[in-house]
């Protein structure tokens, strides 16, 4: 089975951490199966799109320390500059601790500006609103709630956001981290943009808002820990605006809730 193959990789001395291969569907399949296996290290395991759910159960229930970021397939490729590179490595090591994940040349921009330290938690927005009232749920109280997807229709957006607020999820959360590619190349047929669509729901909570952040399905892919303390500043202009990894070299997991 892939859940006992993970669990032999993530015990096996040799092996520091995991980065997988690629999303796309299935992930949901192995939650059942992860409490046969037992305690597992506490290894990086990164990835990101169907990756969403293993990030999500690893948070919930300790074991492996969950990493949004690039997959072997895809993110990793020629577009991605040294210094996503350089970071996606020491994702791996353990070594984000001090690391400044975004830069100016991201070109990430202020929704709503102000500044948080938080853990971080979230995903791929349809599967994040698909966990709710699973064992994985979705679980942002005072988190910052990071979310992205790809090629989606705006009026499947707008249920997917309704979703989180009708949980209560957009209001647990203390701050959002959004991607830059949730819609397709058509987006007719719908009364708002993307943008306006994202102000409706996120603007009005008066909380950080950092958007058009490079993560996920985009061009490239910082990684960004889960369970790990960041402080997130929204400024004005892109020179302003800050994602630091908080403490030292050890990631260490909070609690699980």
């Amino acid at each position: 089975m892939r859940t006992e193959a993970i669990a032999d990789m993530l015990r096996r001395e040799d092996i520091d951490a995991l980065v997988c291969a690629r999303g796309g569907f299935g992930a949901a399949r192995l939650i059942p199966y992860l409490s046969e296996v037992g305690p597992l290290p506490h290894k990086p395991f990164m990835g990101f799109s169907d990756i969403t759910v293993l990030l999500l159960s690893w948070l919930r229930s300790g074991g492996p320390q969950p990493v949004w970021g690039p997959m072997v397939a895809v993110s990793l490729g020629d577009d991605a500059p040294p210094r996503a590179v350089e970071l996606g490595r020491r994702a791996l090591r353990g070594d984000l601790g001090g690391a400044e994940l975004i830069g100016p040349d991201d070109h990430a921009q202020s929704m709503v500006s102000g500044t948080v330290e938080a853990e971080v938690v979230g995903g791929t927005l349809c599967l994040c609103s698909e966990s709710i009232g699973t064992p994985y749920e979705l679980d942002c109280k005072e988190r910052i709630l990071l979310l992205e997807d790809q090629n989606e229709d705006l009026y499947r957006i707008d249920r997917y956001l309704m979703h989180l607020r009708l949980a209560g999820k957009l209001d647990d959360a203390c701050g959002f981290i959004l991607g830059r590619t949730f819609v397709g190349d058509d987006v007719t047929g719908f009364a708002r943009s993307l943008d306006e669509l994202l102000a409706d729901y996120l603007a009005p909570l008066g909380k950080p808002v950092l958007a058009n952040v490079p993560t996920g399905h985009a061009e490239y892919c910082l990684p960004i820990p889960f369970g790990v303390p960041v402080r997130m500043a929204v400024g004005g202009s892109p020179s302003e605006h800050r994602l630091t990894v908080l403490g030292g070299r050890s990631l260490a997991l909070s609690s699980p809730a």
